[in-house]
């Protein structure tokens, strides 16, 4: 199991570049499993780990996706932009 979750860990990293994001997405995709299992009682699954990834990749995919479309923040301080630059005095060499 500790290969399976370094394994995990370093797909949801490949898409997050971030450590909170990425454990984030991680239990994320572990509730939408069980979610999934709780709600299909006659769900049968061939390959419980194929069956994790992908619904791992897309919680990753669903993520990347909702980064891509968040404004960006810029923190602007008004009031000194509307201060007059200060005057560079021109020299000849």
């Amino acid at each position: 199991m500790r290969t399976q979750s370094s394994k995990m860990y370093r797909i949801a990293l490949s898409y997050t570049h971030s450590p909170q994001d990425t454990l984030d997405i991680l239990q994320t995709s572990f509730n939408k499993a069980l979610k999934a299992i709780d709600q299909q009682s006659n769900l049968v699954i061939n390959d419980p780990a194929a069956w994790y990834y992908r619904i791992l990749i897309n919680s990753c995919r669903d993520f990347w996706r909702m980064q891509q479309h968040q404004p960006i923040k810029a923190n602007f301080d008004l009031e000194k932009m509307m201060l007059p630059t200060p005057q560079i005095a021109s020299f000849e060499l």
